[in-house]
C-alpha cells in the first residue's frame, strides 16, 4: 500500500506542477515562442491546456532552449 501512496503522491505533484506551468505558459510564455499564438482566443488556449499539463517538462525545455538562442 505504501508504494501505491508514493505513486499517487508523485503523480499529483507532477499534475499540479503541470497545471501551474500551463497557466503561465499558455498566457505569457507561448507568445514568445510562437508569434501566431498572440492572436489566439481564450477557448483555443483552453484546448491546449490538457496537453500542456502532461507535456510540461518538454515544453519548459523547449522554451529555455528557444530563449537562449534568440537574441
Amino acid at each position: 500500500m505504501k508504494v501505491f501512496h508514493w505513486i499517487e503522491t508523485i503523480t499529483l505533484i507532477y499534475l499540479v506542477g503541470g497545471f501551474l506551468f500551463s497557466l503561465r505558459f499558455l498566457f505569457t510564455l507561448v507568445n514568445r515562442m510562437d508569434e501566431r499564438m498572440q492572436d489566439a482566443s481564450f477557448p483555443m488556449r483552453l484546448l491546449l491546456l490538457p496537453g500542456t499539463i502532461i507535456l510540461w517538462p518538454w515544453l519548459w525545455d523547449r522554451f529555455r532552449k528557444s530563449k537562449s538562442t534568440n537574441p
